[in-house]
């Protein structure tokens, strides 16, 4: 008998709009962050040095900031020889998630649906891999989502 349920944040209950504006959009919060440090890569150079960089696992001695996502930023900037700044990584942070916010959106089913699984006794979570868990967290509460899961994971 299933009793529980797990749902994926980013696919399942927050639907993508149009992905590859909404990445672009992001990437290029980020490319005006490492621009002022004083890089200046053109931007489609950036961008494939960015997506193997956020593909990259963090070694152990690359644990700068206080998310996954914030030291990939850290890491990005030092290969580019710009500073390793925690306060512009988390600017760059800012940016790039206000631009993917713009193209993310909450099915209208999906509320309706949750309060159905509850009502029927389901134990409910939300899994994400993620890497920056602030961000999950305002996204449940902008989104009108708080509550509405037993465990983020």
């Amino acid at each position: 008998m299933i009793r529980a349920l797990l749902l994926d944040l980013f696919g399942t209950v927050v639907a993508y709009g149009d992905i590859a504006a909404g990445t672009r959009l992001a990437w290029e919060g980020i490319h005006r962050v490492l621009c002022r440090l004083g890089a200046n890569p053109p931007f489609e150079e950036f961008a494939r040095e960015w997506q193997a960089q956020f593909l990259t696992p963090l070694r152990a001695d690359e644990h700068w900031g206080e998310t996954p996502f914030i030291s990939k930023l850290v890491r990005l900037f030092r290969s580019y020889g710009a500073p390793p700044d925690l306060a512009a990584a988390r600017e760059a942070v800012q940016a790039c998630l206000a631009g993917w916010d713009v193209h993310t959106l909450l099915p209208e089913d999906t509320l309706p649906t949750l309060e159905s699984l509850h009502q029927r006794g389901y134990t409910v979570a939300l899994v994400t891999n993620f890497d920056h868990p602030p961000y999950v967290y305002d996204l449940l509460r902008e989104r009108g989502l708080e509550g509405q899961f037993d465990a983020v994971i």
